[in-house]
C-alpha cells in the first residue's frame, strides 16, 4: 500500500501509484471510511514517516523540511490528479518557507487545504492570507472546476469574509 519515492536527495513516502484512495483502493480496514477520512488517514500516516525521516539521520542523511515539503506536494498532486497542477501549485504556494518556520502549522493548512478540496472542510484555522490565496487559486482556475467544487470553495471563503 505505500511505496517510497526517490527523490534527488532523499525518499519520502506515498500512496500506491496504483491505487487512489478515493476509489477505494486500500486495505478492508479503509473501505468503509468516507474520502476525508481516507485521505486524512494517508496523510496523517505519511506527516508521521517524514517526522521520524527528519529525527533519524538515514544513510543519506536526514530529510530536510524543504524536502517534506516536496513530499507534500507531491502526496497533493496525486491524491487530487483530477484537478489542475495549477490549483495545486497555487494553493501550496510558499509552503517550504512554512515547514522552515513551523512545521506543524504547514502540516495543519495542508489537512485543512485537503479538506477544502474534499469538500469537506474540516474547520481549521487559516489566516485571512489563506483564505485570500484560496480565493485568488480558484477564481484563477475557476473555468476548469467542477462547479460544485468552485462553489463549495468560494462559500467557504465568502463566510470568512474575504471575498
Amino acid at each position: 500500500m505505500v511505496s517510497t519515492i526517490s527523490s534527488s536527495s532523499s525518499s519520502f513516502f506515498t500512496l500506491d501509484p496504483g491505487k487512489d484512495f478515493l476509489r477505494g483502493g486500500l486495505n478492508a480496514y479503509d473501505r468503509g471510511m468516507q474520502p476525508i477520512d481516507r485521505w486524512k488517514h494517508e496523510f496523517d500516516k505519511i506527516s508521521a514517516r517524514l517526522e521520524r525521516a527528519e529525527s533519524v539521520p538515514s544513510a543519506r542523511g536526514p530529510v530536510s523540511r524543504g524536502n517534506a515539503a516536496s513530499a507534500i506536494r507531491d502526496y497533493f498532486a496525486q491524491s487530487f490528479r483530477n484537478l489542475p497542477r495549477e490549483l495545486l501549485d497555487s494553493l501550496l504556494e510558499g509552503i517550504e518557507g512554512e515547514f522552515a518556520k513551523d512545521r506543524d502549522r504547514a502540516l495543519a493548512r495542508c489537512a485543512t487545504l485537503g479538506s477544502i478540496l474534499l469538500m469537506d472542510y474540516d474547520g481549521g484555522v487559516l489566516d485571512d492570507r489563506d483564505w485570500d490565496s484560496i480565493r485568488e487559486a480558484f477564481s484563477e482556475s475557476g473555468g476548469e472546476l467542477d462547479l460544485e467544487l468552485l462553489t463549495y470553495a468560494m462559500q467557504l471563503v465568502l463566510d470568512k469574509g474575504r471575498l
